[in-house]
């Protein structure tokens, strides 16, 4: 008898609620049931063939033991495929399915031939789920899980906020090198010739800035990002402080100049962007009384550390970099990079098997976990853990400000309840939702759609960026990234695709007769060839990682250069501040000199840490007027 001839052919007596039965003794199964179970609740009874058989004379044994039955209220019996559509179609949001199964041509045959694939290997199936999901297929809760990533991205945001609050007065106030309120004024000049209204202002450059951009507005804007941070990380109203976040951080940025949108900037943008659809909008969300977070937004920030770590990798194979594909860019990297720390001295003599051994995993957690995160549950978990050795490792020896702590928030959003809550102490488990029961509130349908269709959004923008991006000739990419450029929310990545074989350094000194000259000491970045490099924590030290840049492109290529010499020469109290030691103090010198050298470390056994060449002028020499 086949499974369509018995379904047809037999019926039983009506009864108060369907019945879903299988073979108790198939741990797979087992599984599987209590997966539907758990969806569908306390609209189907459960039991197994070996207990309920005696009920169903007319069904034999071994077609018991074959498949799962389902026995609807009205006495018909559903087989296989047909079983599991009809059980999951009694949930709330199960009739996809069942509709797929009755109208869709050919998925009926199709899943009824893969149910039966699975039932014959009933063995190799439960092995697969043990390894690669866990324990059961229970739908995965994700409230602790969004705690955390929360709180770690407040603790992100407040590094970000703070950072730049301790150095805006000397890179763009106004008596810093890039003042704010002058490009405002020019810009505002320039958008009334243009008669903009203010939603065509606010498009072109997203920034409250258009509302004051004197030196006490900025001060708020910064401080009030600050409070917006502490609250969002003491789990205050999240979602209104993570757009608040997101809004005065944008604003900050936009008016900043060079000394802003590092690809940490627009990634911070980004990551407070998709949270909005992450975070609970309630003034004292409850982690164990909340509403589940929306997949979709779960599913933004997990595809966000996905495009990140997957287009870091790419970049560096497409610049046809023989450094990356010879596997030998370790062997110039941790004294090329921007603000090495005194670990990198240490990491640059370690062995060169040992580096290249590192560009390989580095390359498969870039490259190949990426596309974990669409896996089952444990790939995707090895994804997280992955990028997260990535980010500890990038972290010991090098400075990238807040950036590696970012990238560890994303990482969570690949674990869920029932991992995170094993490292919960015992004694605190009790405060955090059970990973097997679900939250009793549930979000209104209209408003699960309407997430998911901004996220389909902002996922179809995403990848015609990153088209882009990879595909300079795509017009259409061209467009959407004009028109979604100033609010740098929705971004393209690739960090290091070429790599810096020497290390050019510029030494800025000063001089009162041109004769004896005497050098302005940085906070951060290399000066005395004696001195150890430091780490720099979270803080983003703006003006030194741009004496980077400015040493590779040169002195016409840095016309911000310019204007830092003329605050130095004005003695700007602002501007001095962010260096460790000015040798005129409130008097300044008459001329000031910018020398190149290159620098590298020196060996091991010798004295010091960094060598360097033969001094060369970066721009002509500065002399103050009078």
């Amino acid at each position: 008898m086949s499974f369509d001839d018995f379904q047809v052919r037999t019926e039983h007596p009506p009864a108060d609620r369907p019945m879903l039965v299988w073979d108790g003794e198939c741990g797979f199964c087992c599984r599987s049931v209590d997966r539907i179970v758990y969806q569908v609740g306390d609209r189907v009874d459960a039991a197994t063939y070996q207990a309920v058989a005696d009920r169903f004379p007319d069904i034999p044994r071994e077609l018991f033991d074959r498949s799962v039955h389902l026995i609807d209220t009205e006495g018909r019996v559903h087989v296989g495929a047909d079983a599991i559509f009809s059980a999951l179609a009694l949930g709330p949001r199960g009739g996809l399915g069942r509709w797929c199964y009755d109208k869709l041509p050919g998925f009926a045959g199709a899943s009824e031939l893969g149910y039966r694939f699975v039932a014959t290997h009933r063995s190799l199936m439960s092995w697969l789920v043990r390894w690669f999901v866990g324990p059961d297929l229970l739908p995965r809760q994700f409230r602790l899980t969004r705690w955390v990533y929360l709180r770690l991205l407040g603790l992100t945001a407040l590094f970000a906020f703070v950072s730049l609050y301790v150095q805006m007065d000397g890179l763009f106030s106004s008596d810093g090198i890039s003042p704010a309120a002058d490009f405002m004024s020019s810009l505002r000049q320039y958008a009334d010739g243009q008669d903009w209204g203010s939603m065509r202002r606010f498009v072109e450059l997203p920034t409250l800035a258009w509302l004051s951009a004197s030196d006490g507005a900025l001060h708020a804007f910064a401080i009030a990002g600050i409070v917006a941070s502490l609250l969002l990380i003491f789990d205050v109203a999240p979602g209104p402080m993570v757009a608040l976040c997101w809004l005065l951080y944008l604003s900050l940025v936009s008016v900043g100049g060079i000394f802003f949108r590092y690809q940490w900037d627009t990634l911070l943008l980004e990551a407070l962007f998709v949270s909005m659809f992450l975070a609970p909008w309630r003034l004292r969300p409850s982690l164990r009384g909340d509403r589940e977070p929306s997949l979709a937004g779960v599913w933004l920030v997990r595809l966000l550390l996905c495009k990140l770590m997957f287009l870091s990798g790419a970049v560096k194979l497409m610049a046809r970099d023989d450094t990356w594909t010879s596997l030998s860019a370790l062997d110039v990297h941790f004294y090329t990079q921007p603000l090495p720390s005194w670990t990198a001295y240490y990491a640059h003599h370690a062995p060169h098997w040992l580096q290249a051994l590192a560009l390989i995993i580095m390359f498969a957690i870039e490259l190949v976990m990426p596309l974990f995160v669409i896996g089952p549950r444990r790939a995707r978990i090895a994804f997280g853990l992955g990028t997260m050795f990535l980010m500890v490792m990038i972290g010991l020896t090098g400075n990238y400000g807040f950036f590696n702590l970012l990238t560890f928030a994303f990482a969570v959003m690949c674990f869920d309840d029932a991992m995170l809550g094993r490292f919960v102490p015992r004694r605190l488990r009790d405060r955090i939702p059970d990973p097997r029961v679900p939250s009793s509130r549930v979000r209104p349908v209209w408003m699960s759609r309407a997430l998911w269709a901004a996220a389909a959004l902002i996922l179809v923008v995403s990848a015609l960026r990153i088209h882009y991006r990879l595909d300079r000739k795509a017009e259409l990419g061209r467009s959407v990234v004009e028109l979604t450029y100033p609010f740098m929310s929705i971004n393209s990545y690739g960090l290091f695709q070429d790599m810096t074989l020497t290390r050019p350094e510029i030494i800025v000194e000063g001089s009162r007769d041109g004769q004896t000259w005497q050098a302005y000491e940085f906070r951060w970045k290399p000066g005395a060839v004696d001195e150890r490099p430091r780490f720099t924590g979270p803080h983003m030290p703006r003006l030194d990682w741009q004496m980077w840049f400015a040493a590779l492109r040169g002195c016409r290529g840095a016309g911000w250069f310019h204007d830092f010499v003329a605050r130095l020469f004005e003695a700007s109290p602002d501007v001095r501040a962010l260096l460790a030691h000015d040798p005129f103090g409130a008097d300044p010198p008459r001329y000031i000199r910018a020398t190149v050298y290159d620098y590298s470390f020196v060996d091991t056994g010798e004295d010091g840490w960094w060598k360097r060449s033969q001094p060369r002028l970066f721009c002509p020499v500065f002399e103050r007027s009078e």
